[in-house]
């Protein structure tokens, strides 16, 4: 007769898989995914707002047809973004576990806040330079410069390095609106708004995606 062999006589592992995690892992690990999915979500809300704001604040200062075009690409954007960022589920590790996120900055509140007040110090000093000089119309594409650079430090503050391509976008889309629309044509300042605002929508969707 043959006899089995007993389990806790055998040697390490040969079959080539993986160990099953500890059910102590499994919890850690689905914690983490939750705050990470759960922070996603915040910052994409709020993103997805001030983009909406941008584009629909800004659309009517454009000449025909471009404030329905404006309108005909935002929907479908939004649409899309929406359903990456709440309603998908994400490849790969657990929901929202895959994000590009390291430890957050030690002074994380400090960094936000200061961004913020930088942000609402560049807008009403811009505001006070171009309204008495007649360029009142320029002061959207700033206020989108401004976001844009408030964004930067955020990826430092959270450890969120789609901050920096974000912020950098938008403050490029607005500092050349501004430009345009203090050399050329005052309604290349909302255009840029919108665009900077369609923009924001655009590219949260396509980093939603890539989880």
């Amino acid at each position: 007769m043959m006899m089995q062999a007993d389990p806790s006589m055998t040697g390490p592992n040969t079959t080539g898989r993986a160990p099953r995690r500890s059910d102590d892992e499994a919890r850690r690990s689905d914690d983490e995914a939750r705050r990470a999915f759960a922070f996603r979500a915040i910052g994409s809300t709020v993103g997805l707002v001030g983009g909406t704001v941008f584009v629909l604040a800004n659309r009517a200062q454009l000449p025909a047809p471009l404030p329905t075009v404006a309108l005909v690409a935002w929907a479908p954007l939004l649409v899309l973004a929406i359903w990456a960022v709440y309603l998908r589920r994400p490849r790969g590790r657990a929901r929202g576990g895959a994000m590009d996120v390291t430890r957050p900055h030690r002074r994380a509140g400090l960094i936000y806040l200061l961004a913020c007040a930088a942000m609402f110090a560049v807008i009403a000093a811009g505001r006070a330079v171009l309204e008495p000089a007649g360029f009142a119309q320029a002061l959207p594409a700033l206020v989108a410069a401004a976001v844009g650079l408030h964004f930067i430090p955020f990826a430092t503050a959270f450890g969120v390095r789609f901050f920096t391509l974000l912020g950098l976008t938008l403050a490029a889309i607005g500092s050349i609106g501004l430009l345009l629309g203090l050399t050329w044509s005052i309604t290349a300042a909302p255009a840029a708004a919108v665009l900077a605002g369609a923009t924001m929508i655009a590219l949260i969707a396509a980093n939603a995606l890539r989880y």
